[in-house]
């Protein structure tokens, strides 16, 4: 909360009034702003989706082609990586999805705070904090963009799998010197 408090002042003092105004509308926006009320729409539509058809979902790059089919709002994109995976592809895929960032990630996380105090792995404990905060840095905007496809992230779990076997073995490794 103190981080939170210190990083705010800056804002409100030199920050764009234009952004200033529109952070005062949040506590509102759900009721008076049509980017959110679209948002919460689509995401209402999603699920109705992902309802209608849980496991193979409406098909990959279908979300706005049968949009219409599931309500009466007007179509859009669902703005929400997981409700438009969870939609088109069916809730175990959006499910999967999930566990295959957040275990890419924990992993990373677990062998950093492992190795970072040991000279000799040190630096495999620096790459795996910088895979680490990518992902969690690529979920947060997640939720409010669809970039599910996005194979940046994609070459990041890749280089997470490496890295949690280089990391594997100079834990064991450094476990028998």
């Amino acid at each position: 909360r103190a981080a939170i408090a210190v990083g705010e002042r800056p804002v409100v003092m030199f920050g764009p009034e234009a952004s200033k105004e529109r952070y005062e509308t949040i506590s509102t926006a759900s009721q008076d702003d049509a980017s959110t009320i679209g948002r919460i729409q689509a995401w209402e539509t999603a699920m109705a989706m992902a309802k209608a058809h849980p496991f193979f979902g409406v098909g990959l790059r279908n979300f706005e082609i049968t949009f219409n089919e599931y309500t009466d709002y007007e179509a859009r994109a669902p703005h929400n990586a997981f409700m438009a995976l969870m939609a088109e592809a069916g809730i175990p895929a959006g499910l999967l999805f999930a566990a295959i960032v957040l275990s890419a990630s924990g992993s990373c996380w677990m062998w950093f705070r492992r190795l970072r105090y040991e000279p000799s792995t040190h630096n495999l404990a620096i790459y795996a904090l910088i895979v680490h905060a990518t992902l969690l840095v690529y979920l947060v905007p997640n939720l409010f963009i669809n970039r599910q496809d996005l194979d940046l992230m994609y070459h990041l779990i890749g280089l997470s799998s490496g890295l949690t076997l280089v990391m594997q073995r100079a834990w064991v490794h450094q476990k028998a010197s």
